[in-house]
């Protein structure tokens, strides 16, 4: 109790240097503003911000404050709910704030606070600065009515808020990402997620089809603009037995093809796409040579922007 107490203390110290201008609050708060108001809505609650797994840390939790108070202040004709009084209503009727988008429960709780927008958000840490996204959601239909985004520089008053995750869990990485794509905070099978440089890598799934392995996914540009990405011939498949599966044909006589977007015509052992902000495009792995009995994969993405490897995804079988 004395450790947590302790580290509570320390989270709250540090955030004292942090002010809304670092966090780019200022930008993203006009920008929601105008959105707002151009909906003639008045009555806005700010919810907790998570990151992409539906976890909490106390810098999401801070964001969402700093973010509310800037709001208030800024805003003429806008109310903003306490959120302590938004907090005691999430837990007596069990909603949580990263199922706000869903559209039932987005309506559902603006019923219940009496709010006719709510801000939700996520952050991502992209190595060296955080990913901050912001989205304002008419409670009635569901639908964003205004968006933005900001990069903050991972200070170690960031780095403080980041480590103290609500689900144990750090949020710190490097421009090189590993993450195994079996971990859960609840016992299931989490999606594998990583981010490298401005970009960040979800898989879907991936599917033994006997002859070959397909993995699929959303691959994102987590910067402010247009981003040119090289994928390199060195990415490639390894399955549970070590066997690989390369785009470097010259290397092996196994051939990995990489697919990013739905052009099947792009489909190279390397290639140069460009990549917009905020816009997930689809990336297909298809490996031949791995084992037909193989009961899981791991990828490996060498890009211009860095290397992803996700371990262990669980095949599953067509």
């Amino acid at each position: 109790m004395l450790c947590r107490a302790l580290l509570m203390a320390f989270c709250i110290l540090t955030t004292r240097s942090l002010s809304a201008d670092d966090l780019q609050l200022t930008q993203i708060t006009t920008t929601l503003l105008k959105g707002i108001q151009q909906t003639g809505k008045s009555r806005v609650a700010v919810v907790d911000f998570v990151d992409l797994d539906g976890n909490t840390s106390r810098l999401g939790k801070f964001i969402a404050e700093e973010l509310s108070v800037e709001l208030t202040q800024s805003a003429v004709g806008i109310e903003v709910v306490d959120r302590a009084h938004l907090s005691a209503i999430l837990h007596e009727h069990k909603l949580k704030s990263d199922g706000l988008l869903d559209p039932a429960t987005t309506k559902e709780l603006g019923q219940l606070a009496g709010v006719d927008i709510i801000v939700t958000g996520s952050i991502t840490d992209l190595g060296n600065s955080i990913r901050i996204v912001a989205k304002a959601l008419s409670t009635d239909t569901a639908r964003i009515v205004a968006a933005s985004a900001g990069t903050l520089a991972k200070t170690p008053e960031v780095i403080a808020l980041l480590s103290s995750a609500e689900t144990g869990q750090s949020l710190t990485g490097s421009k090189d990402a590993t993450k195994n794509g079996n971990e859960s905070a609840g016992g299931t099978p989490a999606k594998p997620i990583a981010a490298f440089g401005d970009l960040l890598l979800a898989m879907e799934g991936c599917e033994n089809q006997g002859a070959k392995i397909m993995c699929y996914g959303h691959l994102t540009n987590k910067s402010s603009g247009a981003k040119r990405v090289q994928f390199n011939p060195s990415s490639h498949l390894i399955d549970n037995s070590g066997n690989e599966s390369r785009s470097d044909v010259a290397y092996s006589q196994y051939r990995m093809t990489i697919q990013v977007g739905a052009d099947r015509s792009q489909m190279f052992c390397c290639l140069d796409k460009v990549l917009e902000p905020e816009i997930p495009l689809g990336i297909w792995f298809f490996g031949s040579g791995l084992a037909t009995t193989t009961s899981s994969v791991s990828i490996v993405l060498e890009t211009s922007e860095g290397t992803a490897i996700l371990k262990d995804i669980h095949l599953k079988v067509k």
